[in-house]
């Protein structure tokens, strides 16, 4: 009888590890991006590693090259490198809001076209306001909302921030190739051959989007079918905390960057040429590429505020130390892997924090009012710092690390991150 017992005990012993084994695969295997979330994402990462090759190796120095233009001046050369952002922006939302009923694929070709439109034409600006132009067309190219919506719809939850970290990697990786093929291309070709090549590199993404990735069940529900309540939420649906938390965040992102990118190339080169910019932006953008996976393992284990909150604070002091460590490459070097590691952990976390507090059905359109909110920064950082560039340079440091760590302080201080799926009903 107690040896009967003592088996049964045994058994069920067994019995309860081998369940708890089977929990731990089924947990593991849920956590595991699917094949075809694999295949969708890794398409659409090369696609557009394309057309972010272009545009990388363009910003580091369209502030040297608008100078040189016909009626270049500091400010108008930050105008020429803000622009862009402005006119994103204005088109985030719109792009989102059809994306959401005529499909991501359809809309994401149109913007393409127009964005490789905007360089083909940069191509043949001479004057300083011909370049203007140019640019406000491409910036009418504003895709960024439909993308993070679509690897929202196609994405499991629970695996979303691995996928956006494969996306964010991707663009990194395009990011340490065009830092250094940029400064050798713009010795042997110029800012305008520059500008062609990105121009056929993004015709070369927009086929590859149309022939490669399925949009068969990427066309999102008309209104209609859910009794139209996802479609018709108020204005105030999209701004509860955590949402109008990110848009503060992407857009102190997006003006730190383009900050920075206004600032560095014209200490930068004083000190390793034009052609050496390279040696500060390459080890600075490889060691913020192999960041991603560890920061995106870290928020998906719960720490979402803590790595939004370091990732301010890296990109915050990335201006201060060229402030007030510029003598060397190696203080330099230092302050772009700040910038790289911060802005790249915001906006991998940050459309993943958008994505999960919406429905699907007005996905696109939450996404457009982030990415609306970092084009308005990218605008402010590159129109406001070559007006402060103009007059009192050390304000072009402060004023975009002090708007960081402004933000650094609300990540800490402020309850947004704990918030659940925005289920207010319609207003």
């Amino acid at each position: 009888m107690a040896k009967h017992k003592k088996q049964t005990e045994k058994s069920t012993s067994q019995t309860s590890s081998e369940d708890k084994a089977t929990q731990i695969r089924n947990q593991t295997n849920r956590d595991k991006l699917s094949s075809h979330e694999i295949s969708f994402i890794l398409s659409l990462a090369f696609s557009l590693s394309l057309r972010q090759l272009g545009i990388l190796m363009v910003i580091p120095f369209i502030s040297l090259f608008a100078s040189t233009l016909e009626g270049g001046t500091p400010a108008l050369a930050g105008l020429s490198l803000g622009i862009y952002g402005l006119m994103q922006a204005v088109l985030q939302v719109p792009f989102g809001y059809a994306s959401d009923r005529l499909g991501r694929k359809k809309v994401l070709l149109l913007g393409q076209m127009v964005f490789a439109a905007g360089f083909f034409l940069a191509v043949f600006s001479q004057t300083i306001w011909s370049f203007i132009i140019a640019r406000i067309l491409q910036g009418m190219g504003a895709v960024s909302s439909v993308i993070y919506a679509w690897v929202g719809d196609r994405i499991e939850e629970s695996r979303r921030n691995r996928g956006m970290a494969i996306l964010g990697a991707a663009m990194g990786l395009s990011a340490v190739v065009s830092f250094i093929l940029g400064p050798f291309l713009y010795s042997f070709i110029g800012m305008k051959g520059i500008m062609l090549l990105t121009a056929i590199l993004t015709v070369v993404s927009t086929f590859l989007i149309l022939i490669f990735i399925k949009s068969e069940d990427e066309v999102l529900k008309k209104p209609e079918s859910s009794g139209g309540k996802n479609n018709e939420r108020g204005i105030s649906y999209f701004f509860t905390g955590g949402l109008t938390f990110s848009y503060l965040a992407g857009f102190i992102a997006n003006f730190l960057m383009v900050s920075f990118f206004f600032i560095l190339p014209l200490v930068g080169s004083k000190i390793v040429g034009e052609e050496g910019l390279w040696q500060i932006y390459v080890p600075g953008a490889v060691l913020g590429m192999l960041l991603l996976r560890p920061i995106a393992r870290l928020a998906d284990s719960g720490r979402l505020r803590l790595v939004i909150a370091v990732s301010l604070a890296f990109a915050s002091s990335s201006l201060i130390f060229i402030l007030a460590l510029s003598s060397n490459a190696l203080w330099l070097q230092i302050s772009a892997f700040l910038l790289f590691a911060g802005y790249m952990g915001l906006t991998t976390l940050l459309p993943t924090m958008v994505s999960r507090l919406v429905e699907s059905e007005v996905r696109g359109t939450a996404t457009g009012f982030y990415n609306t909110a970092q084009f308005i920064g990218s605008f402010a950082g590159g129109a406001l710092t070559g007006i402060i560039w103009e007059n009192t340079r050390m304000l072009a440091y402060l004023v975009p690390s002090l708007l960081g760590i402004a933000t650094f302080f609300a990540a800490i201080l402020l309850p947004v991150f704990g918030a659940e799926r925005n289920e207010t009903s319609p207003s």
